[in-house]
């Protein structure tokens, strides 16, 4: 008798645990929280005393979604689907593990053979999604979105909805946001910069020549000749410093300083 007066005490405590972290973080614990600091029972302790996750969350009144038996290939393709329609993009691995709206891992693989292929059967080509962007589609994505819009995309429309890269890859190839618009033919309304390409390069090349080496990001920022590092970046049309080195010594075929650590590679190599 005693004994079954601790399981019922025992499983109470577990139901409280669960009601205060549903409460608290108005969502369903993920696997690993079960482990960490969220003062929760281990899921053998829960499937012990209540057969599974599932229930337990329904005892505390959680709406829990379909279960694996109930769900079909039909569900996971419409939910794919629904995800790509509502965010303009496929969903990432960790979507699919956290997010409620999205089948799990073991959902899929009872159908597909892997995330890749329930895309696929979706109807995404996943590897023209994945293929490397030309500067004359991102302009071609410009020119239509205007043409349907009236009006030239901010930075949060740039997405795969409207067949764009991401925001990283148009500044990679363009510089800036700025630069994509006027090579599509577009006038901006940014800021006109008051540097051009050829003057910021002999500027930058000038101070490379004196100090005899390459500038960082801080001394380029703390010269009051020179703009920003960002600026001289976005204006040469280049994502780092390195590549803005790299280019410069090659077009003005500067002798590059070898600090220390450099030579020595050097000598051991001889």
């Amino acid at each position: 008798m005693a004994m079954r007066v601790d399981e019922k005490k025992q499983k109470e405590k577990i139901k409280i645990q669960m009601s205060d972290f549903l409460k608290k973080y108005k969502r369903r614990p993920t696997k690993h929280e079960y482990y960490n600091r969220y003062n929760l029972s281990c899921p053998r302790t829960i499937k012990k005393y209540y057969g599974s996750i599932d229930n337990l969350l329904r005892e505390c009144g959680e709406h829990v979604p379909i279960t694996i038996r109930e769900v079909t290939r039909e569900d996971i393709i419409r939910q794919i689907k629904d995800f790509y329609k509502r965010e303009g993009r496929l969903p990432k691995k960790e979507e699919f593990i956290l997010s409620n709206d999205l089948p799990t891992i073991q959902h899929i693989k009872k159908y597909f053979r892997g995330i890749t292929e329930a895309k696929i059967a979706s109807g995404f080509n996943v590897s023209d999604r994945t293929k490397e962007i030309t500067e004359e589609e991102v302009i071609k994505a410009i020119q239509n979105f205007h043409e349907q819009n009236e009006r030239l995309p901010n930075k949060n429309e740039i997405k795969a909805q409207y067949g764009f890269p991401s925001i990283n890859k148009v500044k990679a190839l363009f510089g800036s946001l700025r630069f994509a618009y006027e090579a599509a033919g577009f006038k901006t309304s940014f800021r006109v910069n008051k540097y051009e390409k050829i003057e910021v390069e002999s500027l930058v090349v000038e101070k490379y020549k004196e100090k005899g080496r390459r500038l960082t990001f801080k001394e380029i920022n703390e010269d009051k000749e020179l703009p920003t590092y960002r600026t001289v970046c976005n204006i040469l049309r280049k994502q780092k410093l390195s590549e803005m080195w790299d280019y410069l010594e090659e077009k003005y075929r500067l002798k590059r300083y070898i600090n220390r650590k450099e030579s020595r590679k050097l000598i051991k190599k001889v």
